[in-house]
């Protein structure tokens, strides 16, 4: 059932009214346990800001898989 038109109002206006949230997206990091990217891990932990993270770190996601081999 559509809305009346003065709530369809009301609705448009009071999300217009909202400042915009803008997300930042986060930083992927793909480990692959070599020193390079080792090196990198370790310079974000030591001074996330200057790299461009948040303090926490709560916009860094560090990925790793291991396949490995079948024997």
């Amino acid at each position: 059932m559509p809305l009346p038109a003065r709530t369809r109002t009301a609705v448009h206006a009071a999300r217009l009214a909202r400042p915009a949230v803008r997300r930042k997206r986060p930083t992927v990091l793909t480990w692959g346990l070599g020193a390079d990217s080792t090196a990198e891990i370790l310079m974000f932990l030591n001074d996330p800001v200057a790299h461009g993270l948040e303090p926490d770190l709560s916009d860094l996601v560090i990925v790793h898989a291991v396949t490995g081999d079948v024997l």
